[in-house]
C-alpha cells in the first residue's frame, strides 16, 4: 500500500493513476470529506487533519511508502506560516508512524 498525500492536485493525481496502472494499492490522504468522486480508483480514502501528527501518523499506518505533497496556498492570509506548521506536523506524524519509505515533495 502507498499512501499519497496531495492525490487530488495535479502531481498527486498523476502519481495515483501510474500506481493504479501497476495494480498497486493505494491510499489517499484528503482534507476533506472522503465522498470526493475524484478518487474513485484508489483502495482507500482517509480524511486527516494536517495539523495533527497523530491524525497524519493514523493515517499512513501500515504503508509500505509515503508521497507527500505540501504545496503552499497563496490564499491563505499567511500561506508561509501555514505551510511551516503543516510540514511540522506531517514531520513529526511520519517519525510516529515511521514508514519505510517516504517521498516529500
Amino acid at each position: 500500500m502507498i499512501t499519497v498525500f496531495g492525490a487530488t492536485g495535479r502531481v498527486g493525481r498523476a502519481t495515483v493513476q501510474q500506481l493504479v496502472a501497476r495494480g498497486i494499492q493505494v491510499r489517499a490522504v484528503v482534507h476533506r470529506s472522503a465522498g470526493n468522486t475524484e478518487l474513485h480508483e484508489i483502495s482507500e480514502v482517509v480524511v486527516a487533519d494536517l495539523h495533527d501528527p497523530r491524525a497524519i501518523a493514523n493515517a499512513v499506518a501500515g504503508s509500505d511508502a509515503v508521497q507527500v505533497l505540501c504545496p503552499i496556498m497563496p490564499t491563505l492570509a499567511d500561506p508561509i506560516g501555514e505551510a511551516a506548521i503543516v510540514m511540522a506536523a506531517l514531520a513529526q506524524g511520519l517519525r510516529i508512524a515511521a514508514p519505510p519509505a517516504v517521498l516529500a515533495i
